[in-house]
């Protein structure tokens, strides 16, 4: 018995009952599918949309989106280009191909469409916040300085304080990033990725207590991220605590078997961002 989802029935029922379905009724459905993660049938909304208007950009930038949803690169970057290539002022549109082309580890061509994106609305927070992330894949320090934009843009924003602290433990400044994951937690408590954070500086300057310590808030704040219970396990191992590491690497295992411990030293192998990819503009 084939089984329909929900929004597709609707659109058949338009069909039906009405001789063509309105062109903003089926961009509804597909946004509705887009927020959904129905990306498959977000491009077929979409598809259908530009058949009855070919200059609608919105529907070229949304349908990018579902491409992407779909890690169709290519067809997200043609569909992004396109909106540029009718509205060049429009920044969004920027923004999301640059997200892709970092997608594609392509970090150069990120950054020129970060910029753009930044040239066209030059308080846009998040644009700083992704062009800095791109300079910090190429180890550029141009990154510290658009971190810093952001965080003097949007300075209760706790996204630039932990990508910025990041920055600083990839350059091995632990006392700024110390301080850069403090600020996470003012502004976001319940947020692990701090402690995750603030328990990989403490390991690194082999302060394992204080890491244990930090990687055990984090697991408390999310029991299923497998992240804390990999780190931990890990400090454990170093420590000597091989029962403890044991307990924690199969955790981790549990939450997410790609983790699968190497069993005669009780080493897990794998790891885990702990950065949220930046969200599309629409």
């Amino acid at each position: 018995m084939i089984r329909f989802k929900p929004a597709f029935c609707l659109l058949i029922l338009g069909l039906i009952f009405t001789p063509v379905v309105a062109d903003e009724d089926i961009f509804k459905i597909g946004v509705e599918a887009l927020d959904n993660k129905d990306y498959y049938f977000a491009v077929a909304c979409f598809n259908d949309v530009l058949q009855q208007d070919s200059k609608n950009v919105r529907a070229y930038n949304l349908r990018g989106l579902a491409y992407q949803g779909r890690r169709n690169w290519e067809s997200a970057i043609k569909d992004f280009s396109e909106v540029i290539r009718v509205d060049p002022k429009f920044p969004d549109p920027y923004m999301n191909r640059g997200n892709v082309y970092v997608e594609k580890k392509d970090f150069k061509k990120a950054i020129e469409d970060y910029t753009r994106a930044i040239n066209l609305d030059s308080k846009n927070a998040l644009a700083y916040i992704n062009r800095g992330n791109a300079y910090k894949q190429l180890k550029d320090k141009k990154a510290f300085e658009d971190f810093a934009t952001a965080i003097r843009l949007t300075p209760h924003d706790p996204r630039p304080y932990l990508d910025r602290a990041k920055a600083y433990v990839d350059d091995k400044d632990y006392e700024r990033a110390i301080q850069d994951f403090d600020a996470v937690t003012r502004f976001d408590a319940k947020n692990p990725k701090p402690f995750l954070g603030r328990g990989e500086v403490y390991a690194q300057k082999m302060h394992y207590e204080k890491a244990i310590g930090e990687y055990s808030e984090a697991i408390r704040l999310d029991p299923r991220n497998p992240q804390g219970y990999l780190k931990r396990s890990e400090i454990y191992r170093k420590k000597g605590d091989l029962n403890k590491s044991f307990e924690d690497s199969m955790k981790s295992w549990e939450l997410f078997p790609e983790s699968l411990p190497i069993f005669q030293d009780y080493s897990p192998i794998g790891d885990f961002p702990y950065y949220d990819d930046p969200p599309p503009s629409r």
